[in-house]
């Protein structure tokens, strides 16, 4: 006869197994009747109001053992269990009667039933959470603390992870994107500011997303209101939330960046007429001259001098002289392409680069500035008579080692028209 394994039933506890089991849990347990009158408190329970007996509190209430405010509130909640039937979960700040202060509890309250299905009162299960909500408050106010500290940053704070999408951005990136700053995270950077400037960013991101190191580097992009902004940008790997990614700091250095492109400006800029200085042009030669010998582009100089300018000067002062020399330089200016580099090298002496012109196309530029300085005139000077230039034009030949063999066949060209009778163009041969 085959013998099976039996299976003990389940033993029922009796009453002061219950009641150990209950004042062991670590929660207040308790059990009031429908006018709000404790029938059971746990171990638990009693502690929380400095009583040892639970026959000292059994038919008792609220009003007995909490301050006023607490009793109050506890019984609201008691009777929503009571009244409706119904399951509740609430947070309770409760103040016992001569206790140090307050403590929070999250407090589960479910009707009682009778054997005819009728509510008869309620119990309750009370978790004190003050230590929870104590380190919840902490932690708020150290994040509200650090939400300020970044906000008040003068630089833009932001966490990305790997995909680029925003975990986190401070007030200030969110004005330069012209967004709240709920409108950012959350969202991929390309849906922000678009693929173009977003593939710029991405390549200083990857690596730091990608071999995991810090960098920094100068970014610059459009903002909102059309202006070019520069910021200096620190990248560094992050794990945010337990997600891998990245978090920059980004501070605008526009106002720098101009202030340096404009002493760059100074430093490169004849003062007076608004052209390149000789020695920035002879530089940015030398470099265009490497190029077009690279490239196998063609390349032509053009030097010319206003005529008779010492006469000018010496008849009429410096004064006169200065505004000759800006009218000279303005016209100029006008009929030249962005391409082409236009510099004051002397006195009254300019020089022309023409990247990727060769000599025909440059003789009719020259040829077309000669004729444009002829019609300047001054009304309040008329005797001064019209103001004319001698061009000297050359074209950059395949065995021109460097810029100043170049420099020297326009110069001669130059000399030569001045000796042909001024006003004219003369090409080097």
């Amino acid at each position: 006869m085959a013998q099976h394994d039996s299976i003990s039933p389940a033993l029922p506890l009796d009453a002061a197994q219950l009641r150990y089991l209950l004042d062991d849990v670590g929660a207040c347990i308790y059990a009031k009747d429908r006018h709000g009158r404790y029938t059971f408190a746990n171990r638990a329970t009693l502690a929380l109001w400095g009583q040892e007996d639970s026959g000292q509190i059994v038919g008792q209430t609220d009003h007995d053992f909490f301050e006023a405010e607490t009793a109050a509130n506890v019984a609201h909640n008691d009777r929503e269990a009571i009244e409706f039937a119904r399951t509740i979960s609430r947070e309770e700040t409760n103040r016992v009667k001569g206790g140090a202060g307050a403590r929070i509890f999250l407090s589960i309250k479910k009707p009682l039933f009778d054997q005819t299905g009728q509510v008869s009162g309620m119990y309750g299960v009370s978790t004190d959470i003050t230590a929870f909500k104590q380190l919840e408050e902490e932690l708020r106010q150290e994040k509200e603390q650090l939400r300020l500290v970044l906000d008040n940053m003068e630089a833009t704070v932001y966490v990305k992870n790997r995909q680029r999408r925003y975990l986190y951005a401070n007030q200030h990136i969110a004005v330069a994107y012209g967004k709240t700053v709920d409108e950012i995270v959350g969202q991929l950077e390309t849906d922000l500011v678009g693929q173009e400037l977003s593939d710029f960013f991405s390549q200083a991101d990857r690596v730091v997303l990608e071999e995991g190191r810090k960098i920094a580097l100068k970014e610059s992009f459009l903002s909102p209101d059309g202006k070019q902004r520069h910021y200096w940008s620190i990248k560094m790997p992050i794990v945010f939330n337990g997600e891998p990614g990245l978090i920059g700091f980004s501070s605008d250095i526009t106002e720098l960046h101009d202030l340096q492109e404009e002493l760059k400006n100074l430093a490169n800029t004849d003062s007076l007429t608004g052209a390149a200085n000789r020695r920035f042009f002879l530089v940015a030669a030398e470099q265009e001259l490497l190029r077009s010998k690279t490239l196998l582009t063609p390349l032509s100089l053009a030097l010319f001098d206003i005529d008779w300018f010492k006469k000018i000067n010496d008849t009429w002062g410096h004064p006169v002289g200065d505004r000759v020399l800006k009218a000279v330089a303005q016209i100029c200016q006008s009929q030249l392409r962005k391409q082409n580099l236009f510099a004051r090298i002397g006195g009254e002496e300019f020089a022309i680069l023409l990247p990727k012109t060769g000599l025909a196309e440059a003789q009719k530029i020259a040829e077309r500035l000669r004729a444009a300085i002829t019609t300047i005139h001054f009304e309040d000077i008329p005797e001064m008579g019209p103001i004319s230039a001698s061009f000297g034009l050359t074209a950059c030949p395949d065995e021109t080692p460097h810029f100043d063999a170049l420099f020297a066949r326009a110069d001669k060209a130059l000399y030569q028209a001045k000796a042909a009778g001024r006003n004219r163009v003369h090409s080097a041969e």
